[in-house]
């Protein structure tokens, strides 16, 4: 789930419901990826919507991801969306300066908090973000 004042939201419905919850009534655009086909590394065709997620992200001030966990990781949906994004010639202009954080549930998520937070902060490094814990929001 992302979320921001102009922007994106990615998740299944129980992250989504918490993204609401810490975003208190700012005005946010919510993308649930389960509705929209990103086919994987290398296995694009014409189907593919990869396109239309990553053009709201680029509008979004504020990108709020929310992820189940399954098997002690992230979502695969949310996974092929970061290695998709990755691989774009224009990921970095695109995200620069951008905020993102990260909203993990799971029944006891506790063990998967810190990995999948590294993941966000590695990638919000790489394209020149910046990580926004949300618990200092």
């Amino acid at each position: 789930m992302s979320y921001s004042s102009t922007g994106a939201a990615i998740s299944p419905a129980i992250p989504a419901r918490w993204g609401e919850r810490v975003l208190k009534g700012k005005r946010c655009q919510q993308i649930d990826l389960v509705d929209y086909r990103i086919s994987q590394l290398g296995q694009e065709d014409h189907t593919d919507q990869f396109a239309a997620v990553f053009d709201q992200l680029k509008q979004a001030d504020w990108i709020v991801l929310g992820t189940p966990v399954y098997w002690h990781d992230i979502s695969g949906y949310l996974k092929t969306l970061i290695e998709r994004i990755s691989q774009t010639t224009d990921f970095e202009e695109a995200l620069r300066d951008k905020q993102i954080s990260v909203l993990v549930q799971g029944a006891d998520p506790s063990d998967t908090i810190g990995p999948v937070t590294h993941i966000i902060t590695r990638f919000a490094h790489v394209a020149g973000m910046t990580f926004a814990d949300l618990e200092d929001r």
